[in-house]
């Protein structure tokens, strides 16, 4: 079993919201965790410096593709971020988020 984490930031808590419940509503998800940060980037020439919140999605890798297009497509950022690498879990754990992660 191989389980992934899958992450993206938003500046929004209403799309926070809408990320969360798309991923855990289409089984593409077990579990989210949602982090209040502070983003300092380069965009369009100049040093953004933002709040914003980062989403931790747990999923299995086979999804992990499946995750990120369910993001992009109700992502309001003009280039979002979403990254995305397997975990070494224990057992017990990836048993979970397969099962959370598979629909019945």
């Amino acid at each position: 079993m191989t389980v992934s984490m899958v992450v993206t930031t938003c500046e929004d808590p209403a799309e926070v919201d809408v990320l969360v419940q798309t991923l855990m509503n289409s089984r593409l998800a077990a579990c989210a965790q949602v982090e209040e940060i502070r983003s300092r980037y380069w965009w369009k020439g100049d040093v953004a410096d933002e709040a914003e919140y980062r989403i931790t999605f747990k999923t299995q890798t086979r999804l992990v593709d499946d995750a990120r297009a369910a993001i992009a497509k109700v992502h309001s950022y003009e280039t979002p971020m979403v990254l995305s690498w397997p975990i070494d879990a224990n057992s017990d754990y990836a048993a979970w988020v397969v099962a959370e992660t598979t629909l019945i």
